[in-house]
């Protein structure tokens, strides 16, 4: 079991990136909300998202950004949501300049919970030009029905 899957007590996110700094770093890139939701790579191209039960395995791409910038941006994720704002967890990237969509979970904070949904964020329907930088800034508002009426896949945690 990898560390960092069971801790004693409630800790943000925040602390548990320190901790793990003061360890040597984050040689398994665990990301945590109260232990709630886990991002990780198992490997070059390959990573896990955990919440609570629910684990699914995805695929990225590391031609144009490394582990370490998945990393960092999944870092600056977990602040804006700490802050109570919505965020992405990209997954997956190329350059945005050549590709047509981006891989990402969204994280949605509403009420007392947290919604993931996965999304595929296809660059030529943005009102606006993608910012890698600030990817944040094209997160549509939360919606659980399709635009075909269908129940949109989510998994919901407790904040």
């Amino acid at each position: 079991m990898p560390f960092g899957r069971r801790l004693t007590r409630w800790l943000k996110p925040t602390e548990v990136l320190q901790s793990l700094t003061k360890l040597g770093g984050l040689t398994t890139t665990l990301y945590f909300k109260n232990i709630m939701y886990i991002f990780k790579f198992i490997e070059k191209g390959s990573g896990e998202i955990q919440i609570d039960a629910f684990t699914e395995l995805f695929e990225s791409d590391h031609s144009y950004w490394s582990m370490e910038q998945y990393e960092k941006q999944w870092e600056s994720a977990i602040v804006i949501i700490e802050k109570g704002d919505a965020a992405f967890f990209i997954i997956s990237v190329t350059d945005p300049k050549q590709s047509n969509f981006i891989r990402a979970w969204a994280c949605y904070p509403i009420g007392k919970e947290l919604v993931f949904q996965e999304h595929i964020i296809f660059l030529n329907e943005l009102h606006e030009p993608f910012d890698i930088e600030n990817p944040h800034k094209s997160m549509q508002s939360y919606e659980n029905i399709s635009e075909d009426g269908c129940e949109i896949s989510e998994w919901r945690t407790n904040k």
